[in-house]
């Protein structure tokens, strides 16, 4: 059965549908996939306004070091080149006594398939971890409320945790899950559900900024008939704005340039 993923809510930019296949690709494989692109195909640019370090999977949580080869590559970019030499150089001077870390450097150029699809798993990526995410939430306080024997809610929270499966429209499910906080009188998990809602809204709104303004910028640059000249400077300057959005580092005529762009 297909769902629509978050982004085809609120009039979406990309709608992405995907089935419980898609969710049996292990999400390890989907990250090194991701990382593989960007390391051997220079494709970070296609996804930076979308991931950060945080959506990965960090040391704590295993062999990986997922999140510190992302977060790497963050720190290099647009300054310097990214390639597996260059973050080789860079990741053992920041985890020297870390070999871990280059063991799954060179694991992801085993997962590399071109960056054709890398904008598509990148949303993936991000549904699955704002699943995994809301998940523990419910979770501690589920935990809470059996210590404080609030059985009702605890079961309550068990039962929006147990609808957490592969195809979970995550962005619905939180909707739901505040309307039934508020039904029942959950107060605290209510305002923390809603915070954590109002993130997930911002974080849409700057991924819909940032794709109107590839999308408008693409056209540029499909200008067939303009000189070698022209379209060279062209791709500068979608590069250049790109770069600016998506790094949280843009002047205020820019700002306002992109914002005209993307309406």
């Amino acid at each position: 059965m297909l769902s629509t993923a978050i982004f085809s809510n609120h009039n979406s930019f990309f709608p992405i549908t995907f089935n419980q296949h898609t969710f049996m690709h292990n999400r390890l494989e989907i990250e090194q996939s991701i990382l593989g692109a960007i390391i051997y195909y220079n494709g970070y640019s296609q996804v930076a306004h979308v991931l950060s370090a945080n959506n990965f999977s960090s040391k704590n949580e295993g062999f990986n070091r997922n999140k510190e080869i992302f977060e790497t590559v963050v720190g290099m970019y647009p300054n310097r080149p990214i390639d597996f030499i260059s973050i080789a150089h860079e990741v053992r001077i920041k985890y020297p006594n870390d070999p871990d870390i280059m063991q799954t450097l060179h694991n992801v150029g085993h997962k590399v398939g071109g960056t054709a699809n890398i904008s598509y798993w990148a949303f993936i990526l991000l549904q699955i971890d704002i699943s995994d995410k809301f998940r523990d939430q419910l979770a501690t306080w589920r935990s809470k409320r059996e210590k404080d024997l609030d059985y009702v809610e605890a079961g309550a929270l068990k039962e929006i945790i147990e609808n957490i499966i592969p195809g979970t429209d995550i962005f619905e499910l939180i909707e739901d899950s505040n309307r039934y906080f508020k039904h029942l009188d959950m107060q605290e998990e209510l305002t923390l559900s809603l915070k954590f809602y109002q993130q997930l809204v911002q974080k849409i709104k700057s991924v819909k900024t940032m794709n109107s303004i590839q999308v408008a910028l693409g056209y540029i640059l499909k200008i067939s008939e303009a000189s070698p000249q022209v379209r060279y400077e062209c791709e500068a300057f979608a590069k250049a704005i790109a770069i600016m959005v998506s790094s949280n580092n843009t002047r205020p005529n820019y700002t306002e340039a992109a914002n005209l762009i993307s309406n």
